[in-house]
């Protein structure tokens, strides 16, 4: 079976109305699990406590991705793309060595923000073309 890059790399991207309120949903999803989960590792919660978080915050971080890529694949091109890869590798060390886990909440709080209000051209930049892309 062939896919075809226009159907990776749609131009304009896909959409459905009501996207941007299902991705304001999304995130608040994710923040409140980012909170709970947070505070249960930072200050040595019973993993019982907080696991519940950690799956809010997988499964609202998952569906935002699945929502993005589901509209261009280029985002997995783009620093905002590339920043989300970074930040789930980043929690994937602190499972397998937790005490790393301070300091990559830190840093996956640090991303978060900084990517969520960069500019746009450094948000749509690809590091695979030297420049901002929003479409191939």
């Amino acid at each position: 079976m062939f896919i075809s890059l226009r159907t990776l790399f749609p131009d304009p991207p896909r959409g459905f109305p009501g996207r941007r309120w299902v991705n304001i949903g999304l995130r608040t999803v994710h923040l409140l699990g980012v909170a709970g989960m947070g505070g249960g590792w930072l200050y040595g919660a019973d993993p019982a406590d907080w696991r519940p978080f950690l799956w809010l915050v997988l499964m609202s971080g998952g569906a935002m991705v699945l929502l993005e890529v589901a509209a261009t694949c280029l985002w997995l091109l783009q620093l905002r793309g590339l920043a989300v890869l970074a930040k789930l590798l980043l929690v994937a060390l602190a499972v397998r060595w937790p005490e790393t886990t301070p300091w990559v909440l830190v840093t996956v709080i640090v991303l978060s923000s900084v990517f969520a209000h960069a500019p746009a051209n450094v948000r749509y930049f690809s590091p695979f073309h030297g420049r901002r892309v929003e479409r191939l």
